[in-house]
């Protein structure tokens, strides 16, 4: 079991956001969180990416609680984009090198491309500017950020709502 949730409860300002949700997702598995503005989605989505803590429940990561992990290790499993992401600097390379600095690791350029090219940006260069990138542009480029290292979770937070509609179907 990758992910197990049992028994989670958040509440913010005496207000219950999730009531007792439980859930098992296996390796390889796509689940969709759906529902109106306003229903926890968000939230549930930090929660299991440990940027907040839950008010009861428990969440596992591979069989073991949350709280038997260090934040950074978890964080470096689960991967959360956001549905307003920043990008960083000036260019491509700036956002794709970034996963590499924080994890005091080697910058994999190839892999950098390739993922731009995944993404549908294959016509820019690294060293492209984004400045004058489009929103569906910017968001595909957090995208491929987020895949630099492969996450064992990866979570995304309405980060296709910028896209055209060929682009949300890739």
């Amino acid at each position: 079991m990758l992910l197990e949730i049992k028994d989670l409860v958040y509440e913010a300002s005496d207000r219950v956001i999730l009531n007792h949700i439980n859930l098992k997702v296996d390796k390889g598995e796509t689940i969709a969180i759906i529902g109106p503005s306003g229903s926890g989605k968000s939230t549930f989505q930090k929660l299991i990416c440990n940027l907040i803590s839950p008010t009861s429940g428990t969440l596992y990561f591979k069989g073991k609680p949350y709280d038997d992990y260090e934040p950074e290790i978890l964080r470096r499993h689960i991967s959360y984009l956001m549905q307003q992401s920043d990008l960083f600097g000036e260019t491509i390379e700036d956002n794709m090198i970034f996963p590499s600095l924080a994890r005091n690791d080697k910058f994999d350029k190839k892999r950098a491309k390739q993922l731009i090219k995944d993404v549908g940006l294959g016509h820019y260069q690294l060293s492209s500017k984004i400045e004058h990138m489009s929103g569906g542009e910017r968001q595909r480029i957090a995208i491929a950020r987020q895949l630099m290292y492969t996450p064992d979770i990866l979570l995304l937070d309405e980060s296709t709502s910028a896209l055209d509609i060929n682009n949300k179907e890739k």
